[in-house]
C-alpha cells in the first residue's frame, strides 16, 4: 500500500512538472514570436538587476527613463549623487541597427558633460 501511495505521488509529481514545462515552453513561443514582447521582459530583468546591484553599493544612485516629445528614448539612465549619468540601451536583438542608438545620441546631446 505504501508502494502505490509513492508510486501515485510520483506520477502526480511527473504530471505537474510536465505541465509547467508545457506551459513555459508555450510561453517560449509566444515570446519568440513577439520579438517586442521578449525585450520588454530583457529590458525589466536587466533594469532589475541592476537596481538589486546598486543596493549593495555605498553610494545613492538614480535611475530614470528618458523619453521626449518625438518618442526617442534610453532604457535606463543612473545618476550618481555628483551628477554623473550613465545611460543604458538594452536590446533582445542579435544584430543592431543605427537607429538602434538614436536614444542615446540624443541623450547625450542633453547631457553633455554629465554623461559619463
Amino acid at each position: 500500500m505504501r508502494f502505490c501511495k509513492r508510486l501515485a505521488d510520483l506520477f502526480v509529481c511527473f504530471d505537474k512538472l510536465k505541465s509547467v514545462i508545457e506551459r513555459n515552453f508555450i510561453n517560449l513561443v509566444y515570446l519568440f514570436n513577439h520579438p517586442n514582447e521578449l525585450g520588454h521582459l530583457l529590458e525589466t530583468f536587466v533594469i532589475n538587476e541592476l537596481q538589486k546591484q546598486a543596493a549593495c553599493f555605498d553610494q545613492d544612485l538614480s535611475f530614470y527613463h528618458y523619453r521626449d516629445k518625438d518618442k526617442i528614448e534610453v532604457d535606463c539612465i543612473i545618476e550618481n549623487a555628483r551628477g554623473d549619468c550613465f545611460a543604458i540601451e538594452v536590446k533582445a536583438s542579435a544584430t543592431l541597427k543605427q537607429e538602434d542608438f538614436q536614444g542615446l545620441k540624443r541623450f547625450k546631446k542633453i547631457a553633455k558633460d554629465v554623461l559619463k
